[in-house]
């Protein structure tokens, strides 16, 4: 039994040797790869163009934001609604706090990362364009819809962008789970005002005040 327990502390001590010499290779190329504390993995600054299919699956969202053109400020707002997303289904293991939270490019101006240093964690998505001057508030609200409702909209619909009564940009969508529009209504109040049917399964967003337009086109009917 001794000689058993001996055995597995020397193996584990060679295996986190190899993990340290890894490490220690993958960050001395900061401008080809990344070092995924998470899950001990070395991996392509953009997996979303690595050949190995289980590092696209795990590190690569090329879908949601696929057909999004937005500004670099307003792209990593909307890589945090996936986050939130995965919250409803209760499969999103990171933290809460953002403030270590960075967004760097994987490839300018379509691959933005987004990288937890605390979690130790590396995603990589996929836009048509971020880096934009401006922003459409059209394509903004598009973007949420397409994020509460998971990669490819596989868990809702993400709906049609229209004017309100009151002449703001809107859109009502949906989502397979219906804890993310309170969810997405207490971190975006700020900006929007929310009219969620559970009944129908239904959430509509629309951009409240001329403030909160002034960083987006077509946000106000004129």
């Amino acid at each position: 039994m001794k000689k058993t327990l001996l055995s597995m502390t020397a193996a584990l001590a060679v295996i986190g040797a190899a993990n340290a010499g890894i490490k220690e290779t993958c960050l001395e190329h900061p401008d080809k790869l990344v070092w995924v504390e998470k899950t001990q993995r070395c991996i392509p600054i953009n997996p979303c163009e690595s050949d190995d299919v289980e590092i696209k699956r795990v590190y690569c969202d090329d879908i949601t934001f696929a057909d999004t053109s937005l500004s670099y400020g307003s792209a990593i707002q909307v890589l945090e609604i996936p986050t939130l997303y995965e919250m409803c289904l209760g499969t999103y293991s990171g933290g809460s706090a953002t403030i270590n939270v960075k967004y760097p490019w994987a490839s300018k101006p379509n691959y933005l990362a987004k990288q937890d240093v605390a979690e130790g964690t590396y995603k990589v998505y996929k836009f048509a364009d971020a880096w934009l001057d401006r922003s459409s508030a059209f394509e903004f609200l598009n973007a949420i819809c397409n994020g509460i409702s998971g990669a490819g909209g596989a868990g809702g619909t993400w709906g049609t962008t229209y004017y309100n009564k009151d002449g703001f940009a809107s859109i009502t969508c949906s989502s397979d789970c219906q804890g993310v529009y309170k969810l997405l209504k207490d971190t975006t109040d700020f900006m929007f005002d929310f009219d969620i049917n559970y009944e129908n399964n239904s959430i509509t967003i629309s951009f409240k005040s001329e403030q909160a337009c002034y960083s987006y086109d077509d946000c106000i009917k004129k």
